[in-house]
Parts: structure tokens; sequence; C-alpha cells
């Protein structure tokens, strides 16, 4: 059979060249994830694009994932790239996720971070159920208050090889979902919930008092990442579920489907927000 990534990938690539009108194939992790990158690439080279949402692992079954979509980096070209989420990737500047190779990235968690942007999302909440009191801006920005210097504690031991505090003990912590009584008052008790297992996290690891967070603070800054962004750079199904929870207990009442009414039609310009800027200065470079 020979190099069975490197066949697909030369398949990819000649789609182009064979189906009048596709423009480039585009390796992505998920069929979920064909919403934002087609949105994005829409934005920089308008046109039909060839989404490839599985491939073939080197057993030959179906395969989904980052880790299936990095396989074919040897082979990338303007005519077949991989668009991909971050993962950490960038805030830990780890090699391997670059637009030199054909990779695009996103410079939050994952895509779905983009749609939670609070200005935005709140935009379309308020347009959708004006009578509705609930401020998601408000609620945001007190969960990335509440997030930052855990998340800062939590890079700090995934870039320095101690376990103290794991991407999955962190994850655990931030809930997928909530019960109504939770929401009033902008989510007050929920947030003090959260807040309350981070603080346990960080005193009872004895990370809380053996990190510079000073340090950290002004590292993670030059990269953009702030206290008033940190929840677009926690995991992106732990805040974009959490969210859709809630949303959909706001809506119901009015029969208006939050998440695809209101969730997944916030997606900001890219002059609103660094990180998607940079995924479409990347996509304008692959795709130039």
């Amino acid at each position: 059979m020979g190099n069975l990534i490197e066949q697909q990938a030369l398949d990819f690539a000649n789609v182009p060249l064979i189906q009048r009108g596709i423009k480039s194939s585009v390796h992505l992790e998920d069929w979920e994830d064909v919403l934002f990158w087609d949105t994005m690439i829409q934005r920089v080279s308008p046109g039909r694009y060839n989404y490839i949402s599985y491939s073939k692992s080197d057993g030959g079954l179906p395969t989904t994932g980052c880790d299936q979509c990095m396989k074919y980096a040897d082979y990338t070209s303007k005519r077949f790239f991989i668009a991909v989420d971050s993962d950490w990737d960038y805030l830990l500047q780890r090699p391997g996720k670059s637009v030199s190779r054909f990779i695009a990235q996103t410079y939050t968690y994952s895509w779905e971070n983009h749609y939670t942007f609070a200005a935005c999302l709140q935009d379309r909440f308020s347009q959708a159920v004006p009578s509705v009191s609930f401020d998601f801006n408000r609620f945001l920005g007190a969960y990335s208050k509440i997030v930052y210097y855990p998340l800062l504690a939590l890079l700090h031991c995934l870039r320095y090889g101690d376990n103290r505090i794991t991407s999955k003990m962190f994850s655990a912590l931030l809930p997928h979902q909530c019960n109504a009584g939770e929401l009033s008052d902008n989510g007050r008790g929920l947030l003090l919930h959260i807040e309350n297992d981070l603080s346990a996290l960080l005193s009872n690891t004895g990370v809380e008092n053996s990190v510079d967070f000073e340090k950290e603070v002004a590292h993670y800054a030059a990269l953009g990442l702030v206290e008033e962004n940190a929840y677009l750079h926690v995991r992106g199904h732990n805040v974009y579920d959490l969210l859709k929870s809630m949303g959909r207990m706001l809506c119901s009442p009015f029969q208006v489907d939050f998440e695809n009414d209101v969730l997944n039609l916030a997606l900001p310009q890219q002059e609103d927000l660094w990180e998607l800027k940079h995924v479409a200065d990347d996509l304008s470079w692959i795709l130039s």
C-alpha cells in the first residue's frame, strides 16, 4: 500500500485540479469545525473549498482529531492545508503548528471560544430575547477574572513539567452545565462555585505560593493573554457548553434556539479580536 498518509495528501491536493471551482482542500479535526473555518476562509478568500473532516489512519481506519491532521504536515501546500485548534500550543509556544508549513491554527484554545466573545454574544442575545435581563458581558467578565490566575498557574505547570496541576484537573473544575437557580444575578452563584473550586486547587496543591505570578502575568501579556480575555483561552468545550446550557434555559420560554440563533451567529470581526486577526493573517498568507 505504501505511505497511506502521503497518498491521501496527494489525492487531497489534486482535488482543486480535478474539480472545477474548488480553490483548496482543507483538513479539519472534525465536521463541527466547518462552520468556523469556512466563515474565516470566506472572509479572506471567498470561494468553494473541499473540507476534509476525517481521513484514514495508518491502519486504514476513518480517524478524526488534531493528531490525525498533523500527520499530513509534511505534505501541505496552497492546494492542501491543515486548520486545527491551538489547544494551548500557541500560549506554550510549542513548535509544529506553523503557517509556514501551511498549517492554520486558532489563537484561542479552540474554535468554539471565538463564539463566546462577550460583547458580540450579548448583542445577539439582546436582539433575540430583549425582555431577558441576563448580561453575558458581566458574566464572562467575572468568569475571566476568576479563571485568570488559575490558568496562569496551569500554564506554568505545563511549561515546566510540574504535574501538581494538570489540564485534566483544571478543566474538571469548569462546569459544562448549570441549573436554573444558578442564573440569578448574572450567574453569581455559579461563579462563586467555580471560584471556590479553583482557589482550593491552587491552595491544596501548593502552587499558589510557589509560582511567581508577576512574572507569569508579564510573560503571557506579551502573547496577548490578559485577565480580560482569559475566558477565551480556557478549554473551548467548557465555556461553549456552559453558555449553551445557560442560553437554552434563558431562551426556552421564548422558543428561541440559543445555539443556532444566538451563539453560533456571534462570531466577531477580526478587528474586534486579536486572536481572530491572527487567524485571518495566516489564512491570507496561505491562500495568497
